[in-house]
């Protein structure tokens, strides 16, 4: 497996600027983009210092890793499921950690293995640029899964304390109700036949409790907690309009999106002169993703790969 240079630098850059920007991201929502870029020029310098070294083009595989993440991360951001700070945050962490850092091996018994491409030169450049591209995205890969996995846990309990104590008699949709408890129990008694009371079958269950909790109180969250009724003046950059507690009618008038650029705040101050409309419904309670991030990115340097280790502690 290729090594990266000055591995320890990119690990201390990684963590004190995604610390840097989890803390902004929890006490104000908000990331500032200086941070980031800062991250990715450093990675990217490394990357190429790593060339100057060794005349791999880890640079390329990187950056290619890179441009999948920001045209994924576009599409989840237009429909207003991740910040734009979150997606490049992702970025900056590729570009520093372009590769699975050896430095903590002794600490994480379940490495990424990766086969030797040596034997596969014969198959052609193609197939090696493309193994390696993967390569360069497995750590990410981990990230992104492992963070969705926490965020999901940790919002779920967030608004479950936020629901229950408001003491309001509680609405559940029966369907998803009904739905949520046969997939939790089916999943679970199938995870136990296969691997008995072990991690897999612990965290499928709090992963569909979790799940299951949000859908059930889907609409009750967003009413009473998630979304808020604002003047403009009091709407920031980048929040999330909740254009289906609107008329249908305004909404496609004025071709309004989730995401609330400059440009769609242009559009509300239109609407309010034109239409008469004072308050508009905005997501403002909504999860801190930074911080997830944060703890996938120290759990995944300390125990490699995670996906791995839960298969093998639950297959032992």
């Amino acid at each position: 497996m290729e090594v990266l240079n000055f591995e320890l630098i990119r690990i201390a850059i990684a963590l004190l600027g995604t610390a840097a920007a989890a803390y902004q991201d929890y006490k104000t929502s908000f990331i500032d983009e200086k941070i980031i870029y800062l991250m990715i020029a450093a990675g990217v310098f490394l990357n190429l210092v790593h060339f100057a070294f060794t005349g791999e083009i880890l640079i390329v595989y990187a950056l290619i890793v890179s441009i999948a993440i920001l045209l994924f991360g576009y599409l989840f951001y237009k429909r207003g499921q991740l910040g734009m700070g979150d997606v490049l945050l992702f970025v900056g962490i590729q570009q520093l950690l372009p590769l699975t850092p050896s430095s903590f091996h002794f600490l994480n018994p379940v490495f990424f293995a990766f086969p030797d491409l040596s034997a596969m030169q014969e198959m052609g450049w193609i197939v090696v640029g493309y193994v390696k591209v993967v390569e360069s995205g497995l750590l990410l890969i981990t990230i992104i899964l492992l963070s969705s996995f926490i965020a999901t846990i940790g919002s779920s309990a967030q608004y479950a304390i936020a629901l229950f104590s408001s003491k309001k008699p509680l609405r559940p949709n029966k369907v998803y109700l009904i739905a949520s408890i046969l997939l939790l129990a089916f999943g679970s008694y199938f995870l136990f036949l296969l691997f008995g009371i072990s991690l897999l079958t612990l965290l499928y269950f709090l992963l569909f409790l979790s799940s299951g909790f949000f859908l059930t109180f889907r609409e009750q969250i967003l009413d009473e907690i998630v979304v808020m009724r604002l003047p403009i003046s009091r709407i920031d950059d980048e929040d999330i309009l909740a254009i289906e507690r609107m008329p249908s009618e305004i909404v496609a008038k004025y071709k309004l999106e989730k995401v609330l650029t400059q440009s769609q705040i242009k559009k509300l101050k239109e609407i309010q002169k034109n239409e008469g409309m004072k308050l508009f419904p905005v997501n403002k309670i909504l999860p801190r993703f930074g911080p997830y991030i944060l703890i996938a990115l120290v759990l995944t340097l300390l125990l490699g790969n995670v996906v791995d280790m839960i298969l093998m502690l639950s297959a032992n």
